[in-house]
């Protein structure tokens, strides 16, 4: 199994424990904590081959104090889940393809700017820290956007403009999810790298953090990723429940849409209180996997089996010619979960170079040189059996 999540709040976790340690609190340890949903067991138990942890600072902490709390989760991040042998950091896209077995590559993303405020320095320390992932806001306004909270709906200031062309610089993501309407319209002008780490269909479930048709169909024609989210109250109107099958309801609106090769996951374990029913914690990716066997059965489905694993996506070569490069994954692949002719199968490959290398369901574009796939050998793809590459309040209920 190889399910790469883009989103979860780990590190958020584990620095309040640390804090309550000194009044006699719980100490937490990320190899087996019961209070996190993605502690390195869970990695394992879930087929998880890499995991994002965002650093999260609340906006309401005095300005003064963010970057100290900054610093405090970026150092859990290197002590507690480095400290597990088997969790290696992902520094470069390319350190992903260089995983060996039982190995799980932990991304260190940023949540909101709020952390290094209007200090550019600090946030070119994050980036030789290991950010590869940036949402420029949470929910409320910072010095460089407005989020989806802010009842002004503002866009992108200068400073949001900078951090956003120095993202594009460092090869590092544009994290859309918590963005205000205008701002994410002004993200897709500037973005060379857009996602949306952990965000659902807004025609399915009317919330601001979800994206709707709109958004979805810019997101996917600028060649971004979208990845769904586990908070029930994004899957489900009004409701602290959701099962699975309520989920890929949501996998299947973003797939009419255009995003069949532009369609991931991100959790956001551990920093929402509801679960789906099915999905707890990390190590319940396999009911996911299960579900989605029996919804796309064969023949229709061919080949879908548990371990979600690598994919490919297709470009010609005038295509490729609209996307900057973004060599996040280097060329060999062992798996790809690629669309044929509506179906979604499994083909087995050699040493490769690919147009858009992508990691289903959590994706990455690479521009390489393009693969294509006669109608002669597409139904053969199919066909192959696959190998394992590896022998806290309302506010709280957007915090994701």
């Amino acid at each position: 199994m190889q399910i790469i999540d883009t989103h979860c709040d780990a590190l958020l976790k584990l620095q309040v424990a640390k804090r309550n340690e000194l009044f006699r609190g719980k100490p937490l340890h990320f190899k087996d904590a019961e209070e996190l949903d993605t502690n390195f067991q869970r990695l394992q138990q879930g087929g998880v081959k890499v995991q994002f942890f965002a650093v999260f600072v609340h906006p309401e902490l005095p300005d003064n104090e963010k970057w100290q709390h900054a610093l405090e989760q970026v150092d859990l991040f290197y002590s507690e889940v480095l400290g597990q042998p088997l969790m290696k950091h992902i520094r470069n896209w390319e350190d992903i393809d260089t995983l060996g077995p039982g190995e799980i590559g932990a991304v260190l993303a940023l949540e909101g700017a709020d952390a290094f405020g209007n200090d550019l320095a600090k946030l070119r320390h994050l980036y030789r820290l290991g950010v590869l992932s940036l949402g420029l806001t949470w929910n409320f306004a910072n010095l460089c956007a407005d989020g989806v909270g802010e009842p002004r709906g503002g866009g992108l200031t200068l400073l949001g403009k900078q951090v956003v062309q120095l993202n594009n610089d460092h090869r590092v993501f544009t994290d859309v999810s918590h963005l205000s309407l205008a701002g994410f319209w002004e993200v897709m002008e500037l973005a060379d790298y857009p996602i949306a780490s952990h965000s659902n269909t807004r025609k399915l479930c009317e919330h601001p953090r979800n994206l709707d048709d709109g958004q979805i169909e810019a997101m996917f024609s600028r060649n971004g990723l979208i990845d769904v989210v586990f908070c029930p109250e994004f899957i489900n109107p009004g409701s602290q429940q959701a099962t699975i099958e309520d989920l890929l309801r949501h996998i299947e609106r973003l797939c009419t849409l255009g995003g069949e090769r532009h369609i991931g996951l991100g959790s956001d374990f551990d920093g929402i209180f509801d679960h789906v029913t099915g999905l707890e914690n990390a190590s319940a990716y396999p009911n996911l996997i299960e579900a989605l066997q029996k919804r796309y059965s064969k023949p229709k489905w061919n080949g879908l089996r548990s371990g979600i694993s690598w994919r490919i996506g297709r470009v010609s070569g005038k295509q490729a010619a609209k996307y900057k490069s973004h060599p996040l994954m280097s060329q060999r692949m062992a798996f790809a979960l690629i669309l044929i002719h509506g179906r979604l199968c499994f083909a087995r490959f050699g040493s490769l170079q690919f147009a858009f290398f992508r990691i289903a369901l959590g994706v990455f574009p690479a521009v390489q040189n393009r693969i294509d796939f006669s109608a002669d050998n597409q139904d053969q793809a199919c066909e192959e059996e696959p190998q394992d590459q590896d022998n806290q309040s309302a506010e709280a209920s957007v915090s994701g």
